[in-house]
C-alpha cells in the first residue's frame, strides 16, 4: 500500500482539467486520514528527562488524561499530523 495525499490528487485532476464524475470527486473526499504515529502528532510530546529510555506522551485533549508509551511506532484514532 501506498500512502498519497488526497487533496494533492483532487488538485493533481482538476489542474488537468480531467472531467471526472461527481462520485469520484465524493471518494477522494471521504477517504479516510492516514494512520499518524504518536511520534509525528501533534500532541505527541517526546520526553527524555522523566524516564530511563525516551517516551512519547499524549497530551490529546479529547483522551482526557495524558497517556505514556515506550514504544514510538504506537497511534490512536485521534492523530493529527504535527505541522
Amino acid at each position: 500500500m501506498r500512502l498519497i495525499d488526497a487533496d494533492d490528487l483532487a488538485d493533481a485532476l482538476f489542474e488537468k482539467q480531467m472531467n471526472y464524475p461527481q462520485w469520484v470527486a465524493d471518494v477522494i473526499g471521504n477517504m479516510p486520514d492516514a494512520v499518524v504515529l504518536c511520534k509525528d502528532c501533534r500532541h505527541g510530546e517526546i520526553d527524555t528527562e522523566h524516564f530511563v529510555r525516551p517516551v512519547i506522551v499524549c497530551n490529546n485533549p479529547l483522551n482526557g488524561v495524558a497517556h505514556v508509551s515506550h514504544r514510538f511506532e504506537w497511534f490512536c484514532a485521534d492523530g493529527v499530523m504535527r505541522e
